[in-house]
């Protein structure tokens, strides 16, 4: 479902806005990583969902640089399905749409 929403954003908005968007996906990952970590510890308890997030926030930041390059990049679809894909190899689906649903809902509240 959040995967359809951010097709849809991904397919409508400019690409400053596109760029903005994507830049608030790879922010929220960024808090969203920190459920990995072993409470009140310097350990990390699901290091293979931490570096699912980390090559999430890698596509996502990339994608962004190409967006507000106009530079050739992948078609949202498949840039979407990328993101789904990586998320389920590294076991961080949550997180994605953790990060996903706070991005949508600080666009609504906007």
């Amino acid at each position: 479902m959040l995967d359809r929403w951010l097709l849809m954003q991904l397919e409508r908005l400019s690409f400053e806005d596109q760029h903005q968007l994507l830049m608030s996906v790879a922010f929220e990952l960024t808090i969203a990583a920190r459920g990995t970590y072993a409470v009140q510890s310097l350990n990390v308890e699901r290091p293979s969902a931490l570096r699912g997030i980390n090559e999430i926030q890698h596509k996502v930041i990339a994608q962004a640089k190409k967006v507000s390059n106009d530079s050739p990049r992948y078609p949202s679809d498949v840039f979407v399905q990328i993101l789904q894909t990586t998320a389920k190899q590294y076991g961080c689906e949550t997180e994605l749409a953790m990060a996903l649903s706070e991005v949508q809902n600080r666009k609504n509240s906007t």
